[in-house]
């Protein structure tokens, strides 16, 4: 086996994962908060608010699912290369397994967010009747978003299925 091949994958791998292990411990203990898309622009009051903490740990979960994925990744490679044409279909279903280690915790994430966000602009259209334009914008934004989402899933999806139809 040519080890040297897989050592800068390998390398790069780790990195990775101790990138989002870090990530994930330091959004769980409130910190680096803004680094969340979409909240970089949120004042340092509003960063101590139960709200941005309950948003740092669902993050982290969804990080330490990346960390889970990367393993599930390398795991297919090292399966793939020591059992070859033998794995069969096993590595491409733990790339599948992969993608849904990621996607659905991110999924999870937004479903969580957009029902907090429902509940603030459920309270701003009460509160000032005016603003009720703005809350219809904000959700079809929020449906355009989705919309991506499950199109980039499907897409991912779908290439080990392509690639076992070809082979």
């Amino acid at each position: 086996m040519e080890f040297d091949k897989y050592l800068g994958g390998g390398v790069f791998c780790l990195v990775l994962f101790m990138m989002f292990a870090l990530f994930a411990w330091k959004l769980w203990h409130g910190k680096w908060l803004n680094l969340i898309a979409g909240n970089n622009f949120v004042t340092k009051e509003e960063m101590n608010t139960p709200i941005q903490r309950a948003l740092g740990r669902r993050v982290a979960v969804v990080m330490l699912f990346c960390c889970a994925a990367i393993l599930v990744g390398v795991a297919s490679t090292v399966l793939d290369t020591l059992m070859g044409p033998a794995a069969g279909i096993l590595p491409d279903a733990l790339i599948g397994l992969a993608i849904a280690l990621i996607a659905l915790p991110c999924i999870w994430v937004l479903i969580w967010s957009n029902k907090r966000a429902y509940e603030e602009q459920q309270a701003l259209v009460e509160a000032d009747p005016t603003q009720e334009k703005n809350v219809k914008f904000a959700r079809k934004q929020t449906l355009v978003a989705i919309a991506i989402l499950i199109g980039i899933v499907a897409i991912y999806l779908s290439i080990p299925l392509l690639k076992a139809a070809t082979s």
